[in-house]
């Protein structure tokens, strides 16, 4: 089963469901140059799962986004990668 990424800054307690925390720091995310959130990367599902997590990280005011959004927004200059490798597109396969 193809899985989807997110990207939050939310805390772990804003994880629900089958929500998988797959790297607690792949980069940070300032919306100002005075105030930078770490970025964990989790995983869920399929895409109706994402868009309720992101939705629910949203609620409570964090940066949350998908795969694609993520990486535009670090090209932009938002987040800046940590030494961590990032993967560009996450697959994982259960069985």
């Amino acid at each position: 089963m193809t899985t989807v990424a997110v990207y939050t800054t939310a805390p772990k307690d804003y994880d629900y469901g089958k929500t998988n925390e797959v790297l607690p720091a792949v980069g940070t995310f300032s919306a100002s140059a005075s105030k930078r959130q770490t970025v964990r990367l989790v995983e869920v599902p399929d895409e109706a799962e994402a868009l309720t997590q992101i939705g629910r990280y949203h609620s409570g005011a964090y940066y949350a986004v998908t795969a694609k959004a993520f990486w535009e927004d670090v090209r932009e200059g938002w987040v800046d990668l940590t030494d961590l490798p990032a993967p560009t597109q996450l697959k994982t396969e259960r069985g």
